[in-house]
């Protein structure tokens, strides 16, 4: 079985493209926060 949401970035197109396909999401407070020590 394949993971479709093996990456980060996988992972945020899935999730910042929910409202695109699902019409009654109108607001959403989830953002992505990645961490790393490149990202601090």
């Amino acid at each position: 079985m394949s993971n479709p949401l093996r990456t980060p970035e996988d992972y945020e197109l899935f999730i910042y493209s929910l409202s695109e396909e699902f019409k009654s999401i109108r607001l959403a407070t989830l953002t992505i926060v990645r961490l790393g020590a490149s990202l601090g």
